[in-house]
C-alpha cells in the first residue's frame, strides 16, 4: 500500500513539473497541439518511457538509501597516534606513562638502512619509518602505505639511552622537538657520538580501517614478541 502511494505521489509531482514547463531542454515534449495521430501515439509512448525511467531512478535512489542505512560505515580513526614498532614504555616503566607509546632501540654504529613498521592506534600497521646512517650522519624518514591516510603531527626524537628518558619527554611534544624528518644529523655533534640510542616516533594520522594499505597489528604474534624481546636485550631490559 505504501509503495502504491509513493508511486502515485511521484507521478503527481512529475505531471505538475511537466505542466509548469520545468522539464529541461532535451527532454521529450508531450501532447503538442495539432500533432498527427502517429506523432501523438509516438509522443504517448515516449511519455510512458520517460515516466518509467524516472520511476526506476527513484526506485534505485531509495534502494541505495536503504543499503546505506543497513551497512555500517567504516569508522574514522581521527588524529590517531602513530609510533614506530617496538616495546611500550608502560610495559617497561609503568610510572612513566599510561599511554601505549612505543619506542625503537637503534644501533647507529654501522652505515646502512633500518626499516620499522609504523603502528597506529596500537592496532594497525600504516606505514614504515626508515633510519639511514651514512658518512657519520643519521636521517629519519617515513611514509604511509596509502595517500588516503591523512598526515597530522610529524614528530620524532632520539634519546642517547633509555634511562635518559623522562616522563616530560613524552608530553608537550611540540616543546620537545629537536629533530625533523628528511634531515641528516651528525651523530658526533647532535648525539654526542652515541650509537646505541632510542628512537621515539609520535606522529598522528587520520584513516579508516578499510583504507587500502592499512593492515592489522597483532601484538601477541610470536614474531612480534620475539622482535620486542630482542629490542629489550639491546637496552639491557
Amino acid at each position: 500500500m505504501k509503495k502504491k502511494c509513493w508511486m502515485m505521489l511521484a507521478l503527481l509531482l512529475l505531471l505538475s513539473l511537466i505542466s509548469a514547463g520545468a522539464l529541461a531542454k532535451g527532454r521529450p515534449s508531450f501532447g503538442r497541439p495539432g500533432a498527427k495521430p502517429e506523432a501523438e501515439e509516438s509522443s504517448k509512448r515516449t511519455e510512458e518511457e520517460w515516466l518509467e525511467h524516472l520511476l526506476e531512478e527513484a526506485k534505485q535512489d531509495r534502494l541505495e538509501k536503504i543499503r546505506d542505512q543497513a551497512v555500517p560505515k567504516a569508522k574514522d580513526y581521527d588524529n590517531n597516534t602513530v609510533c614506530s614498532f617496538g616495546p611500550q614504555f608502560r610495559d617497561v616503566s609503568p610510572r612513566m606513562t599510561d599511554l601505549w607509546y612505543m619506542f625503537t632501540p637503534l644501533d647507529l654504529s654501522e652505515e646502512g638502512t633500518q626499516t620499522f613498521d609504523l603502528i597506529a592506534s596500537n592496532m594497525f600497521v600504516v606505514g614504515e619509518v626508515v633510519v639511514t646512517v651514512k658518512d657519520g650522519r643519521v636521517q629519519v624518514d617515513y611514509h604511509y602505505n596509502s595517500r588516503k591516510i591523512e598526515i597530522g603531527r610529524e614528530y620524532f626524537n632520539i634519546f642517547p639511552d633509555y634511562k635518559s628518558i623522562e616522563e616530560s619527554d613524552l608530553e608537550n611534544l611540540h616543546l620537545n622537538k629537536r629533530f625533523s624528518y628528511g634531515k641528516a644529523y651528525s651523530i658526533k655533534d647532535k648525539l654526542d657520538g652515541d650509537t646505541d640510542v632510542i628512537l621515539f616516533v609520535c606522529n598522528t594520522a587520520t584513516f579508516k580501517k578499510t583504507t587500502s594499505g592499512v593492515g592489522e597489528y597483532y601484538k601477541t604474534h610470536p614474531d612480534r614478541v620475539r622482535q620486542r624481546e630482542k629490542m629489550l636485550e639491546m637496552i639491557g631490559k
